[in-house]
C-alpha cells in the first residue's frame, strides 16, 4: 500500500485561503448574474475584500465620463469618509492613476519606499503601508479602479492579484449587465412610445415592402382609407387605395419610389373602400431593418380633401377679386381722368367768364356810377363781390384737390416748428390783435412738415377768427396721452359751436356760423381733415356755444378714447 504524503500546516492554510477566496468570488458572481445592482454589489465586494485579504481598507474609484478624474464611489474600513471625499487626477502621479494608465495590477509592498508614483498624502497620514490595485473593466472603456490598503508591510503575490482581478471582473460584469438592461428598457420604452404614437396618430401611417405589400396599417389608415388592418396587411396598396391609378402611374410613381430609396413629399388622389376619391398629402421615406438593409417604405399621409376644396375656392375668390380689382382700378383711373379734366375746366374754362363778369361789373361801376341809381350801383357791387368770391372758392377747391394728390414726404420733425411757422404767417395777416397764445412742447413725430404746417395754420386761423371780440382771446396748443397714444389739440375760448352739428365741421363748404359774422371759404377744416387722414390719424372736435372749441387729432396709431374738453 502506497503512503500519502503528509500536508504541511502552511500548505493546508494556503489551500483553505484559496478555497475561501474562490467561494467569495463565486458568491459575488452569483449575485451579479441574479441582477443585483452594481452599487449594492460594490458595497459587498469591499467588505469581502477586507475579510479575504485581512486589510484595513478597500475602495472602488470610478473614472469620470471624460476620463480625467477618479472619484471614490464605495469604500470600507480605515478613514472611509476622508477617502470618499478625495478626488484624484486620472492622468496624475498616483497609484490609481498609474493603474489606469498602464492597465495592469499594481502591488506596493511599502508606500513609503514607492518610486513609480507619488503616494497619496491622505493614505500616508492614515498609516497605510501596503497596497494593491487593479482596473475594473467595462465593455468599451475602464470603469475605474479597485484597491485594497494595509497598515503593515505586505508582499501581495500573484494569487492575491488574481483574486482582486477576478472580483474586479465580477464588478465589471455587473456594471455591463446593468447598463445593457438599462439600454434594453430604454429601447423598449421608446418602442412602446413609438407604437403609441403610431396607434394614436390622426394621420395614416403604413409600411410596405419592396413589392408594395402592406406590412403595417394603423387606425389612422383605417379611418382614411376604410380598410381594416386585418384586411389590408398582406395585400398590395395597388389593390386598396391605389386601385384607380393607371399601370404607368403605379410603376413610375409608386414602385420606382419604393425601390429607389427616395424620400419624397407627395399629394395624390386615392380611392377609399366605399369608392370615394380623397386627396392626401404625405411623406414617404425608405424603411430599413436593424441590420441596415433597405426593406421597403414608410408612408405618413393626411386627408387634405377639404383643404384642397377650400384652396380651390380661395383661388376662385382670388381670381374674382383680381378681376374686380382690375375693374375698380379702371373705374378709378377713369374717375381720375375725369377729375383732372374737371380741374382743368375749373381752372381755365370757368375763370375766363368770371374775369369777364367781374371786369365788366367794375367798368360799369366806375363809368356809370354818376348816372346810376343807388340800387343799381348796389347790384353792380354785389355782382362784382360774388364773382370774386366764386373765384376764391374755385381756388380753394383746386387747392383741396391738389392736397389729396400731393405725395406724402414723411420725416422725423418737431411739431413746434410747424406751429411757429404757422403763427409767424398768421400774425402778419392779423396785425394788432392781442391774443394770449400758449404753445406747449409737442415733441417729435414722423410727419410731412409742409402738410402739418398747413393743418396748424388752418386750425390756428380758425381759432383766431372765432375769438374776435373776446377779451382776452386765448389759444392753447398742446398734447396729452390717451390709451398709450399721443393726442394733439388746438383750443380757444371763442364762439364755440353746437355739438349737434359737429358732424358738419369737416365737410366742404359746411358752415355753422353766418358768413356775415365770420368770413371764410368753407375749405379750411376740410383741408385739415385730409392732412390728418393722409397721416393715418383721426380728427374730432368738442365745443359749446360761446364757451370755445377744442380740435383734437392724432398722427396714426390705434383709435382714440374719448377725451374730455380742456378748460382754456
Amino acid at each position: 500500500m502506497r503512503s500519502v504524503p503528509a500536508v504541511s500546516p502552511a500548505a493546508g492554510l494556503r489551500a483553505a485561503r484559496r478555497a475561501a477566496r474562490q467561494s467569495a468570488i463565486a458568491a459575488l458572481g452569483q449575485e451579479a448574474l441574479a441582477g443585483t445592482a452594481p452599487e449594492v454589489l460594490m458595497e459587498e465586494a469591499v467588505h469581502v475584500l477586507r475579510d479575504v485579504f485581512r486589510v484595513e481598507m478597500a475602495v472602488v474609484l470610478q473614472l469620470s465620463e471624460d476620463g480625467k478624474q477618479l472619484r471614490p464611489l464605495v469604500s470600507a474600513g480605515l478613514h472611509q469618509g476622508a477617502a470618499e471625499r478625495h478626488v484624484l487626477d486620472a492622468a496624475g502621479d498616483t497609484q490609481p492613476g498609474y493603474t489606469i494608465q498602464h492597465d495592469i495590477p499594481v502591488i506596493v509592498p511599502d508606500l513609503r519606499e514607492e518610486t513609480r508614483f507619488r503616494p497619496c498624502p491622505v493614505l500616508l497620514a492614515g498609516g497605510v503601508v501596503g497596497a494593491m490595485s487593479v482596473v475594473i473593466r467595462a465593455r468599451t472603456r475602464p470603469y475605474g479602479v479597485l484597491a485594497v490598503y494595509s497598515l503593515r508591510r505586505r508582499r501581495f503575490d500573484a494569487d492575491d492579484a488574481n483574486t482582486l482581478t477576478a472580483i474586479a471582473n465580477v464588478l465589471g460584469m455587473a456594471i455591463e449587465r446593468a447598463a445593457t438592461y438599462a439600454q434594453l428598457r430604454a429601447s423598449e420604452e421608446r418602442s412602446r412610445s413609438l407604437a403609441n404614437i403610431v396607434e394614436q396618430s390622426e394621420d395614416a401611417i403604413l409600411t410596405r415592402d419592396l413589392d408594395d405589400v402592406i406590412m403595417s396599417w394603423n387606425p389612422g389608415a383605417e379611418r382614411l382609407y376604410g380598410y381594416s388592418a386585418q384586411y389590408a396587411i398582406g395585400r398590395k396598396a395597388r389593390e386598396l387605395q391605389l386601385r384607380d391609378l393607371t399601370d404607368e402611374e403605379y410603376e413610375n410613381e409608386i414602385v420606382a419610389r419604393i425601390r429607389g430609396k427616395h424620400r419624397v413629399r407627395f399629394e395624390t388622389r386615392c380611392t377609399t373602400s366605399d369608392g370615394r376619391t380623397v386627396y392626401v398629402f404625405g411623406t414617404a421615406s425608405p424603411l430599413y431593418d436593424d441590420a441596415g438593409r433597405h426593406i421597403g417604405e414608410i408612408v405618413v399621409a393626411r386627408d387634405v380633401t377639404e383643404l384642397r376644396q377650400t384652396r380651390e375656392q380661395l383661388m376662385q375668390l382670388n381670381n374674382d377679386l383680381e378681376r374686380r380689382v382690375a375693374e375698380r382700378t379702371a373705374q378709378l383711373e377713369a374717375a381720375y381722368r375725369e377729375a383732372e379734366a374737371l380741374s382743368y375746366s375749373i381752372a381755365h374754362d370757368l375763370r375766363a367768364p368770371l374775369r369777364a363778369i367781374s371786369g365788366y361789373a367794375r367798368i360799369l361801376e366806375d363809368e356809370l356810377a354818376p348816372i346810376l341809381p343807388d340800387a343799381c350801383q348796389g347790384y353792380l357791387q354785389r355782382m362784382y363781390s360774388n364773382a370774386v368770391r366764386l373765384g376764391t372758392l374755385i381756388d380753394a377747391l383746386l387747392s383741396l384737390q391738389r392736397l389729396s394728390r400731393q405725395p406724402l414726404a414723411r420725416t422725423r420733425a418737431r411739431l413746434n416748428e410747424a406751429v411757429d411757422d404757422a403763427l409767424n404767417w398768421l400774425r402778419t395777416e392779423q396785425p394788432g390783435r392781442d391774443i394770449d397764445i400758449v404753445v406747449e412742447d409737442l415733441g417729435e413725430a414722423d410727419i410731412d412738415p409742409a402738410l402739418i404746417r398747413l393743418a396748424f395754420a388752418n386750425l390756428l386761423s380758425n381759432a383766431m377768427k372765432f375769438t374776435r371780440g373776446r377779451n382776452p382771446a386765448r389759444i392753447r396748443v398742446g398734447s396729452l396721452t390717451r390709451a398709450g397714444e399721443r393726442v394733439y389739440f388746438v383750443q380757444d375760448n371763442g364762439a364755440g359751436f353746437d355739438m349737434r352739428f359737429a358732424g358738419k365741421l369737416f365737410g366742404v363748404f359746411q358752415r355753422l356760423h353766418p358768413e356775415a359774422e365770420y368770413e371764410g371759404s368753407g375749405i379750411g377744416l376740410a383741408s385739415v381733415y385730409r392732412v390728418i387722414q393722409r397721416h393715418g390719424g383721426r380728427i374730432w372736435a368738442e365745443g359749446e356755444v360761446d364757451r370755445g372749441a377744442t380740435f383734437f387729432f392724432t398722427l396714426g396709431g390705434s383709435a382714440n378714447e374719448p377725451v374730455a374738453a380742456l378748460d382754456c
